[in-house]
């Protein structure tokens, strides 16, 4: 069985499916982000979230996402959190 959660109060002509890896199907307005969807699942996620995979593909937890998509989240626990979160940032 998949968990619908209408997790906005735009009209639903104006939002997104998003699917999650346990199979949860959450709306959300369009466009949204990774970083917006851990937010709404809950704050811990939000603080620990490092980028995002949309569809199979890497992204970064702010970029857009503006279609249905299956989304899953990367935090520090992710094998692929570590690679990201270890990379020097230029000052």
């Amino acid at each position: 069985m998949t968990d619908t959660l209408q997790t906005t109060d735009t009209p639903a002509s104006d939002t997104i499916a998003i699917t999650l890896p346990d199979g949860a199907q959450r709306r959300f307005a369009s466009p949204t982000s990774v970083a917006e969807i851990a937010a709404a699942i809950g704050p811990g996620l939000a603080r620990s979230t490092l980028a995002g995979k949309v569809d199979g593909r890497l992204v970064d937890a702010c970029d857009p996402i503006e279609r249905d998509a299956q989304v899953q989240i990367i935090t520090p626990r992710d094998p692929r959190g570590w690679r990201s979160s270890a990379t020097p940032v230029p000052t």
